[in-house]
């Protein structure tokens, strides 16, 4: 009997273990398709509630926000929306409250300020100080243009300034000519009104230690410059019937 050939053994042993390998390798294949499968799963299963958790954070912080807005806690609201647009940069309600928030905060800034100048002109009027006052009401009026109450404040300045104007004119122009004299006060009022109107800058000079009252229509600063314009007064027509005449007398408020 004849030996078995050697080669054959070598062919058959190396087919096996070729069939074998290949085995192990489509075992392994799948092995490891299986466990990248179960590694996509699992990040998903992770990433689900890592999801829940920022939209949970973004909730819990928006409620704390809304509340300091409707508690007037502006400042504390304006950083809990900033807060809660990290967590979600594509939500646009906090940018819409933090609008709000910033406009509220500038109004109440002008609302300050504007108190402030209405107290410092308030006090500075009261106190005599009128042109500074004026500034004062200037500033807040600037602050506020609707407000009435600082123009208000600006017209009657101004009046109180011209009528200052006319006092220290008539201070320093002690010649008057008179064109009335009256023994009561109303008399007295309804002529220097009606000079006043006509542009006159009429004064009225207490007469006999205050029995009477005079109305003056122009002074001037020497009796000379009285006496020439006196003539002019006497052509008025409505003193024709009257002899105005000059008195010197210092008026001092």
């Amino acid at each position: 009997m004849s030996k078995p050939d050697g080669r054959l053994k070598n062919y058959s042993y190396f087919h096996k273990n070729k069939r074998s390998n290949n085995m192990k390798a489509k075992v392994l294949k799948s092995v490891i398709g299986n466990l990248f499968i179960i590694s996509m799963l699992a990040g998903a299963v992770l990433t689900m509630p890592s999801c829940d958790n920022k939209t949970a954070d973004y909730n819990k912080i928006i409620v704390s926000a809304d509340s300091a807005f409707n508690a007037g806690q502006y400042a504390k609201a304006k950083t809990l929306y900033k807060d809660a647009k990290v967590i979600k940069p594509k939500e646009t309600y906090p940018d819409q409250q933090i609008q709000k928030v910033e406009q509220i905060l500038r109004q109440q800034e002008t609302d300050r300020k504007y108190t402030e100048a209405i107290n410092r002109a308030d006090n500075l009027f009261d106190a005599g100080n009128y042109q500074e006052a004026k500034v004062e009401y200037q500033k807040s009026s600037s602050l506020k243009p609707q407000e009435s109450y600082p123009k208000q404040k600006i017209s009657e300045i101004a009046n109180i300034l011209a009528e200052q104007q006319v006092e220290l004119a008539a201070e320093k122009n002690p010649y008057h000519i008179i064109v009335g004299t009256f023994g009561k006060d109303h008399n007295a009022n309804a002529l220097h009104e009606k000079l006043k109107g006509m542009g006159y800058r009429s004064h009225l000079i207490p007469r006999y230690d205050g029995e009477l009252t005079a109305v003056t229509i122009k002074s001037f600063p020497d009796l000379h410059a009285a006496w020439n314009h006196l003539p002019e007064v006497y052509e008025m027509e409505m003193f024709m019937d009257d002899s105005p005449w000059i008195v010197k007398y210092t008026i001092r408020k």
